[in-house]
């Protein structure tokens, strides 16, 4: 995986969390990851973060992520976009790419884009040919580390049997899954990936009315907390959000719906719609729909994690 940032260090840690042992068949398919970075002074956090996991984790130090890839059966980038073209552009790295499959967390880098980059370079003895590797786009969350992620794949065509079933087993293992296309997919990823920033910002609103009331910080996050998972368990049974505001909003002039009536005063709910659909807008402008081509059918610190 060549990665920067929180969300490869989440990836990292929920997927060694989800292959730990006591080991079973399934954890067979990601038995050693292989890390490589630019920097030692994020090579020695890595190392020191994930010490007990040593034996099955490889970090090198290293411009050249080409020893990475090769030891591996699957690579995930997640770099920055921006130096995307850098990495496909070492020597003999698009030819190790090509036999792998090839699994992108870059959200404004579809993988028509990383397929053309490799399309008519790769050399083999001096000839141009069209062998590209299998990419697909999934994009999890910060919650990986944790293993409560949501991660949307974008499915343009079938993927062959066996690597369909390698990428979703992967991003199980961190949380849930969705398969989606088209103005679904950059729907479902902005919910997946901007919805716990937007809602963190709506929470922090309540926190603060709540601590000016009178709860402290420590008070306002535990009750919270558990207020978000008294929400999320009639949501996961498909319970309709009104009925649920319905069902709390009982009494005609009580706290809860005066609480309702600032909120729709307000145009809060209309905001958020309105936010979002921007953030899809710009998303799908950004990284216009595009099917992957498989085969010939068609600076800051970062970090190569390879899995096999």
């Amino acid at each position: 995986m060549s990665s920067t940032g929180n969300m490869g260090q989440s990836l990292l840690s929920g997927l060694l969390a989800a292959t730990s042992p006591p080991p079973d068949e399934d954890n067979e398919k990601l038995t050693h990851f292989i890390v490589t970075t630019r920097r030692r002074e994020t090579a020695e956090k890595l190392r020191q973060l994930h010490n007990e996991d040593r034996h099955r984790l490889t970090i090198y130090t290293s411009e050249n992520n080409l020893p990475a890839i090769r030891e591996s059966g699957t690579v995930i980038l997640a770099c920055r976009p921006g130096d995307l073209d850098g990495i496909l552009n070492t020597e003999g790295l698009r030819v190790e790419l090509s036999k792998k499959l090839v699994i992108s967390v870059l959200q404004t880098r579809t993988p028509q884009e990383i397929v053309d980059a490799l399309n008519d370079r790769v050399q083999v003895n001096g000839q141009a040919t069209n062998l590209v590797p299998t990419v697909v786009r999934a994009l999890p969350n910060l919650a990986a580390g944790w293993r409560l992620s949501m991660t949307i794949i974008e499915n343009p065509e079938p993927l062959p049997e066996e690597r369909l079933a390698m990428v979703t087993w992967i991003f199980e293992q961190i949380g849930a899954v969705k398969f989606l296309f088209g103005d679904a997919f950059y729907a479902g990823a902005m919910l997946a990936g901007a919805g716990p920033a937007v809602m963190s910002i709506a929470l922090s609103g309540m926190f603060d009315g709540c601590v000016e009331a009178g709860l402290t910080q420590a008070e306002t996050i535990a009750i919270g907390h558990r207020m978000l998972l008294g929400l999320a368990a009639p949501m996961g049974r498909q319970h309709h959000l009104l009925q649920m505001r319905e069902s709390a909003a009982t009494c005609p002039k009580g706290p809860i719906i005066k609480t309702l009536n600032q909120i729709e005063k307000h145009g809060v709910r209309g905001l958020l719609a309105d936010a979002m659909v921007e953030g899809i807008s710009c998303f799908a402008r950004e990284s216009p729909s595009g099917v992957t081509r498989q085969g010939p059918r068609s600076t800051q610190s970062r970090f190569i994690l390879s899995v096999n």
